[in-house]
């Protein structure tokens, strides 16, 4: 009997902690100005940032989400970002393992829906600029399929080629992913909420 009662007790708890987590979520949705006077929203998995209007890049907002933490900083970072003015969008991705990638293979893209995709170094993946642990997707027909299938996925498995054989992968949610995009359309180059 003690069993039963210590079982009731942790799927009442389990059941206390997931309610409040799916009401905080749905709140969690509101925009808010951030002390850096960009505008922000959590949508699930994801922070939708726009910066303020009268910024140089007010036309471009981006969502963010990591695959994890380590220590203070955030590991694995993926981000999307929307130009309003083209409608384009850029995709730039931080690497942990930077240091030991293997230019010579591609990276590979395992969508959630089974849906795979390869990217070849120089053509369609190049270092941004002098940040030695950030990438960006270069192809721009490439980029937008990419969106598109995020967009229909619940996750992204990035698999990373290593110089040792194997490979650095991470899988990203896109939970929450359109959402952010939803946000980014709606608030590039909108006047800060105040």
């Amino acid at each position: 009997m003690p069993r039963y009662f210590a079982l009731r007790s942790m799927v009442l708890a389990l059941f206390a902690v997931n309610s409040i987590f799916w009401t905080t979520s749905a709140a969690q949705a509101q925009p808010f100005r951030h002390k850096f006077g960009e505008l922000r929203s959590y949508e699930r998995h994801w922070l939708a940032v726009c910066p303020e209007a009268g910024d140089t890049y007010a036309n471009t907002c981006r969502g963010v989400t990591h695959a994890g933490v380590s220590g203070p900083f955030f590991d694995e970072r993926l981000s999307v970002e929307l130009d309003k003015s083209t409608g384009k969008h850029s995709i730039f991705i931080v690497v942990d393992n930077y240091e030991t990638l293997d230019k010579t293979k591609p990276v590979s893209l395992l969508f959630s829906s089974g849906k795979r995709m390869s990217l070849k170094w120089g053509n369609d993946v190049e270092q941004n600029g002098n940040t030695v642990n950030e990438f960006v997707f270069t192809d721009p027909a490439k980029v937008e399929d990419i969106v598109s299938r995020m967009k229909a996925a619940n996750h992204v498995t990035m698999a990373w080629p290593l110089s040792n054989g194997t490979a650095d992968t991470v899988l990203y949610s896109t939970i929450g992913f359109t959402a952010a995009m939803d946000f980014a359309k709606k608030y590039a180059g909108q006047p800060t909420i105040r």
